[in-house]
């Protein structure tokens, strides 16, 4: 998974890329706490 932060918006776009293009999972303002934003990304993924 990738982050790629949106210009000085304080908005993050996590994503990855396979074969047949660009997913993006989510996006995230980033003024949250890590741990916090860490756990969306897992739920949103399945992975816990």
């Amino acid at each position: 998974m990738r982050r790629l932060v949106v210009g000085n918006t304080g908005y993050g776009v996590f994503y990855t890329t396979e074969d047949r293009g660009i997913i993006i999972h989510a996006l995230i303002h980033l003024s949250q706490h890590p741990e916090g934003i860490r756990a969306k990304i897992r739920r949103l993924l399945g992975l816990g």
